[in-house]
């Protein structure tokens, strides 16, 4: 099941599209990436470090638990060259931009039978 939502921002560069996450708490050989199509599929589990038993919780606020987030890379971007780096906390994915075709005038020849 489902446990947690990370809140992440999706922006842009001269050379790419970025995707960075919050992930403070989890471990990064707990988290996959998948690129299909023009969907990247980010999923992992964030911890407290803090065990249940050791500690009685008077607030807890802070969500812990597995995620799944599925997100859309919309344009002209080359998600099969994606880049991550996970620094203090933070996911970083990078996708190059690629020449936009899409909408490009082509000719399409007419074959005679």
């Amino acid at each position: 099941a489902i446990e947690y939502a990370p809140p992440y921002d999706i922006f842009e560069t001269a050379s790419a599209i970025v995707v960075e996450m919050d992930l403070a708490g989890t471990k990064p050989d707990s988290l996959r990436i998948t690129a299909i199509g023009d969907h990247v599929i980010i999923e992992g589990t964030r911890g407290h470090g803090i065990k249940k038993s050791a500690a009685r919780f008077h607030l807890m606020e802070r969500s812990k638990g597995r995620f799944k987030k599925n997100i859309l890379i919309d344009g002209p971007y080359n998600t099969h060259k994606g880049e991550a780096v996970f620094k203090k906390g933070v996911l970083r994915i990078e996708f190059p931009k690629v020449k936009d075709r899409r909408g490009a005038p082509h000719s399409i020849t007419v074959n005679r039978e």
